[in-house]
């Protein structure tokens, strides 16, 4: 008897720890995504065409924001601004470039992402056409996209 006890206690030791394992965010806060984007800034990295690192830079205002490029010297000269569009609606986010480019996706809850130990929001986006479809590749994968991240 002592022993179908002891079993019985393993066995229902085993179901909690077995469901538990099986709810990765049950301990986690709730979610924290922001209500507004606006007078935000997002972070990027990336390469340009000749293999040189570029730091990107959006700042958003209301609708308006504005995306811009700068080197990676000391002094981080800028390589490129452009103004564009944004519309978000709860986790949802649009730009659109004046020059005609698109990009759709959504904002990451920053409890589940960290870059150097900090949690961070993170901004994935695809390009998208007019009708707001992701552009896909030859390869079934989306064409273009971007993510930024922010505290």
């Amino acid at each position: 008897m002592k022993i179908m006890k002891l079993f019985a206690a393993f066995a229902c030791t085993a179901l909690l720890l077995a469901s538990t394992a099986c709810d990765p965010h049950r301990d986690n806060q709730p979610e924290t995504i922001p209500d507004s984007i606006a007078y935000t800034e997002w972070y990027s990295q990336g390469l340009d065409e000749d293999g040189n690192t570029v730091y990107y830079t959006l700042k958003i205002e209301t609708q308006m924001a504005t995306l811009t490029a700068s080197d990676a010297q000391e002094n981080g000269h800028i390589v490129s601004q452009k103004p564009l569009e944004v519309a978000y609606t709860k986790p949802n986010v649009r730009l659109t470039f004046y020059d005609g480019g698109r990009f759709a996706g959504y904002i990451i809850d920053k409890q589940y992402t960290t870059i150097n130990g900090v949690h961070v929001y993170i901004m994935q986006l695809f390009g998208v056409d007019e009708s707001g479809n992701v552009i896909l590749g030859d390869d079934g994968k989306p064409a273009s996209t971007m993510i930024f991240w922010k505290e």
